[in-house]
């Protein structure tokens, strides 16, 4: 549990009605998931926290924060998402959604002025987004973004009024309030060497067995042209082994001779020119290599 913390923003008041209200036990649970980023030293993260299989009843109240370590990471945003109505119109005039920034520390309160139960939170979707900067110095590492309660106090003087996760429903009476019990998934931010993060970047990476990076080869190595395997005959075995060396030619290495042997087009090295014309061969599309 953090350090306690001032009660801010309007929707405060739903929060502090349910200091004086009376506990429902929470049989029902709700899911709450941090997401994951991964960005280098110096760039930028977007996260979110999603809800999931929320209760008939739906939320209409929360209080928690979200630690992270404030020496990597510094928090820049924190925006509602599409699930947490904040409507004002709607909502009598109340800021449903309040988030404070500290050091090392986002701490949300999110409370409906409104009886009405269809603006209640149901089903699932994402609740907030968190945006920042990862810190040029920032080690390579994972660094958590942990869901945790946050004791706060109604006036800089006053007692604490809140000590746990809330992710509940305060009755339309004002007098129960129901907690349910959060099944929680944590995050991180993941702060990697080198370029950002890509989903191609595997794709555009030359294979290992690319053209530029093969040897050249000694001809005066040759046994039998097309003959990888150095066993006297020319076959699928051949095709085999020289397509695993083309692929990846540390982790399937062939002798000087199968190298040799390899070289079939005639330019001082072998790739998946000479494994096409193997290819050819072997089915009879051409007699002679």
């Amino acid at each position: 549990m953090k350090a306690k913390k001032i009660l801010a923003g309007a929707c405060a008041s739903v929060m502090l009605a349910m200091t004086t209200a009376t506990a429902v036990s929470a049989a029902e649970s709700v899911k709450v998931t941090v997401g994951n980023a991964e960005a280098k030293a110096g760039g930028t993260f977007s996260v979110t926290l999603d809800l999931a299989d929320i209760p008939a009843a739906g939320i209409n109240a929360c209080d928690f924060g979200i630690e992270y370590d404030a020496s990597a990471l510094t928090i820049t945003n924190v925006t509602a998402g599409a699930l947490a109505k904040d409507d004002t119109a709607s909502l009598e005039g109340v800021d449903a959604f309040d988030a404070n920034i500290e050091d090392g520390l986002v701490s949300v309160i999110y409370g409906l002025g409104t009886t009405d139960s269809a603006n209640y939170m149901t089903g699932s979707g994402t609740f907030l987004t968190l945006e920042g900067t990862v810190s040029t110095t920032a080690a390579a590492g994972t660094y958590d973004l942990k869901v945790v309660a946050v004791d706060r106090l109604e006036t800089p003087s006053g007692t604490a009024t809140n000590a746990d996760i809330i992710f509940g429903n305060l009755g339309e009476d004002n007098v129960t309030y129901t907690v349910y019990s959060p099944t929680i998934t944590d995050g991180y931010v993941k702060v990697i060497d080198g370029e950002e993060p890509s989903e191609t970047t595997e794709a555009t990476e030359a294979p290992t067995g690319s053209s530029e990076e093969k040897p050249t080869v000694d001809p005066d190595k040759v046994t039998m042209r097309g003959d990888v395997t150095c066993d006297g005959e020319v076959g699928l075995a051949d095709v085999a082994a020289l397509a695993k060396w083309v692929a990846a030619s540390q982790l399937y290495p062939l002798t000087e001779a199968g190298l040799a042997n390899g070289e079939i087009t005639d330019d001082s090295i072998v790739d998946a020119a000479d494994l096409s014309k193997l290819i050819e061969f072997t089915v009879k599309a051409i007699k002679v290599l």
